[in-house]
């Protein structure tokens, strides 16, 4: 580099108006679990069932933070980093334990008779038949 080049050309440190070296950035790697939620890397399982959310695979050999880094799912070969907490009773079985209450729920309710809804649907289903034997037969009641 020339000798009348600017300091950073030269490769020397940059210096501030004080003499001391300029900052040049974090001093460290940054750390995005405040935004991100540790995304990308192994969760704790504390001991807990790990499933894999690519095929299904429930792990449940101990401790899973103890595997190698490079442990890779059985079936799919997929990476530790795509494991999850295995939770007992999924959202479908929540889903269908509630469907099974509304029903029990429902069947309950028709067992007092029908609903003044349906007396008013059954009572417009007779009247209108009523109507059509008074219109006589054919094409548009002629």
């Amino acid at each position: 580099a020339r000798a009348d080049a600017p300091g950073f050309l030269r490769g020397g440190a940059l210096r501030s108006r004080t003499g001391a070296p300029a900052a040049r950035g974090r001093a460290g790697p940054v750390q995005t679990n405040a935004f991100f939620g540790g995304f990308g890397g192994a969760p704790k399982s504390n001991g807990a069932a790990m499933v894999c959310i690519d095929c299904g695979y429930v792990y449940r050999g101990g401790d899973f933070d103890s595997l190698a880094k490079d442990w890779e799912c059985p079936p799919c070969g997929s990476g530790k980093n795509r494991f999850k907490v295995y939770q007992e009773g999924n959202a479908y079985d929540q889903m269908a334990a509630q469907k099974k209450a509304n029903k029990a729920a429902l069947a309950a309710k028709k067992k007092g008779g029908p609903s003044k809804r349906e007396l008013l649907k059954q009572k417009m289903l007779e009247e209108q038949a009523e109507m059509d034997k008074k219109k006589g037969g054919g094409f548009f009641g002629r």
